[in-house]
Parts: C-alpha cells; structure tokens; sequence
C-alpha cells in the first residue's frame, strides 16, 4: 500500500491521514529552532509515495521548537 505524504502538516492532521490509512503512527519529536517547524512533520518513514503493508506502521518525526537562546550550556562557552 503506498504511503501518503505528510511532511509539512501539522501532527494531528498527519496522525489522522495516515490512521484513515489503516497505517499505525509512531511519532517521535525532534528539537528545531524554526518556530515555523514547531508541530509539524520534519520526515517519515518510509517516505511519502514509498509502500507499506495496511496495519503497517509509519513513523513521522514532529519538530519540537526550542529557543536557541535557552541553551543553559551557552552561558559556559
């Protein structure tokens, strides 16, 4: 079954696409400093057009924003 492309969407909007597949979604989240990235799928695996079994899973990674400005090692630099 070929996968739907959800890179760029919001997370909850992917999760329902990819369910509406019958695809179980993994979700991991990665730090970002583009608050525009925040909430949003970064990649997923396998890729947007690739194949999977139904009931396979799917996993996306979901962009955390975390301000580079609060690096609390950043004051020992």
């Amino acid at each position: 079954m070929t996968v739907p492309n959800v890179v760029g969407m919001k997370q909850a909007k992917a999760s329902s696409e990819l369910e509406s597949w019958s695809f179980v979604v993994v979700k991991e989240t990665v730090d970002v400093e583009d608050e525009a990235q925040n909430n949003v799928v970064i990649s997923q695996s396998p890729a947007g057009g690739g194949e999977q079994t139904l009931g396979g899973t799917v996993v996306i990674q979901i962009g955390n924003y975390v301000d580079p400005g609060d690096d609390p090692g950043a004051d020992y630099l």
